[in-house]
């Protein structure tokens, strides 16, 4: 009877173990490739806008339409006011 009880018990943690295994190796991978993206994007992204950094022109537009976009979406969290005080 204990024998019985331990073989399906052994039946039980044996796959949950390899489930758990095997979720945890994606898991990592799953980091890795995301660092990876990270630090390929973050690269990119410094050397693909040096030419706006350089610009005068492009780095001027580029402050008034941050700001612009900053004040658009401040305004569209901000709640408006009801217009009559009952």
């Amino acid at each position: 009877m204990i024998f019985l009880f331990l073989h399906i018990s052994f039946a039980f943690k044996v796959p949950r173990y390899l489930l758990v295994q095997k979720y945890e190796e994606r898991l990592e991978t799953a980091r890795k490739t995301y660092r990876k993206w990270q630090r390929t994007l973050k690269f990119k992204g410094l050397c693909g806008l040096s030419w706006i950094k350089n610009d005068p022109v492009y780095f001027f537009l580029l402050k008034i339409f941050g700001v612009s976009i900053i004040i658009c979406i401040f305004a569209a969290l901000v709640p408006a006011e009801p217009l009559d005080k009952a």
